[in-house]
């Protein structure tokens, strides 16, 4: 296994995210999982990438974002999710994972 790390995007902008690394393990030439690291001990994991013929999921944008109730709506499963912001950066849950926007 064969671990990748760099300071996360927006590190050298953003003062928040200059204590997070953005890592990514490999199995071969295979990518397992990617995430950040955070100084504090957290992980956040992305999803698993997509393989050749698999459909790109639905990910929001902040534009899309209503601001009265801090909810997107979803148009692959029709219904509103709710949006929460963590150091700046805002995401909805889908299954259990954060999807970050």
């Amino acid at each position: 296994m064969e671990i990748a790390g760099a300071l996360a995007h927006q590190s050298h902008q953003v003062q928040s995210h200059s204590n997070v690394l953005s890592v990514k393990f490999f199995e071969g030439e295979d990518r397992v999982i990617s995430g950040h690291v955070h100084m504090n001990g957290r992980v956040d994991y992305s999803r698993e990438r997509l393989r050749s013929g698999q459909k790109e999921r639905w990910k929001p944008t902040r534009d899309q974002v209503e601001q009265n109730s801090w909810t997107v709506y979803d148009p692959e499963k029709k219904k509103h999710r709710k949006v929460f912001q963590e150091q700046g950066w805002l995401y909805v849950e889908i299954g259990g994972v954060k999807v970050w926007f």
